[in-house]
């Protein structure tokens, strides 16, 4: 059934469940957006700042390490043996908060690229606490000559690739955080469009709403004028058959009364008649005589 076909009360329905459906749909999509957006910056924000952290940790204990290894031999060489223990103390620390930070970072990780970072380090954290009770060895027998070698030849490259490895693991994440960043401005974007398009069409089924009512209420007022029309029409026309009864009525009262004189008249005529009659009788008996 078209709609210019519908009667009034199935139009006023349909407008109404028409617009109650539109407000439900941009509720809807207001949801739908900010909860999209809520996880995107959430994964931006938590999860790729985790991440970062967690990087950013490896690096600065890589230094340290760096840093404890070359006070090692130092106090070694000038025979500060508690020194030289406290910076074992701090290498082994290094070591053991670099392999917490990468377990903890590769459950995280969503890219092949990062994970591959990710393995080269943990190789090299694990070759470095290989090493380092060779490196301890030397010390303890005094070969410093050979601990020197060693800080040179195998410490400072398997530093600088865990330096080269955390510095790309936090460039890479870094990247992730503003792609992530970007595609959550984008989703807020759309979701705006979006909105802004469900309100449009909104606004224009209440419009539309709004025009089938102002018609339903002309409708109704021409309803109502041709009603009062009507009743116009029928008063008027009542009073005309009661001013058409009086006059019927007055007339039977006065055909009633002329009817009342004829009859009168009838009544003296019959009389006057049966007095003839009665004349004529006795005129004939006297001219018998």
């Amino acid at each position: 059934m078209s709609f210019s076909k519908r009667n009034l009360g199935s139009k006023m329905y349909l407008s109404l469940g028409l617009t109650g459906a539109f407000l439900l749909l941009v509720g809807g999509v207001s949801i739908y957006s900010v909860s999209n957006l809520r996880g995107l910056l959430e994964s931006a924000v938590g999860k790729e700042s985790k991440k970062i952290e967690l990087a950013t940790r490896v690096s600065e204990q890589v230094a340290a390490g760096q840093a404890a290894l070359r006070g090692v031999l130092l106090s070694s060489m000038t025979g500060d043996s508690a020194a030289a223990q406290a910076g074992q103390d701090r290498m082994e620390q290094a070591g053991r908060e670099i392999e917490s930070a990468l377990a903890a970072i590769e459950p995280l990780l969503e890219t092949s690229e990062g994970r591959q970072v990710t393995q080269r380090m943990r190789t090299a954290t694990q070759e470095w606490m290989r090493q380092t009770k060779v490196f301890d060895g030397h010390l303890q027998a005094q070969r410093f000559d050979e601990a020197t070698k060693m800080e040179a030849s195998v410490f400072r490259p398997i530093i600088q690739e865990m330096q080269s490895a955390s510095s790309e693991l936090v460039s890479i994440q870094r990247k992730l955080l503003a792609e992530r960043s970007s595609e959550a401005a984008s989703h807020a974007r759309m979701s705006v469009w979006l909105t802004v398009l469900v309100l449009l069409a909104a606004a224009a089924v209440t419009a539309a709403a709004t025009w089938i009512m102002r018609g339903a209420d002309r409708t109704l007022k021409r309803i109502a004028a041709e009603i009062s029309d009507g009743a116009r029409q029928v008063a008027s026309a009542a009073a005309q058959v009661s001013s058409s009864s009086q006059a019927l009525a007055q007339g039977s009262s006065e055909q009633a009364a002329s009817l009342e004189e004829t009859s009168a008249s009838t009544e003296e005529l019959n009389s006057m008649t049966q007095k003839n009659a009665e004349n004529a009788s006795m005129a004939a008996g006297e001219t018998e005589k």
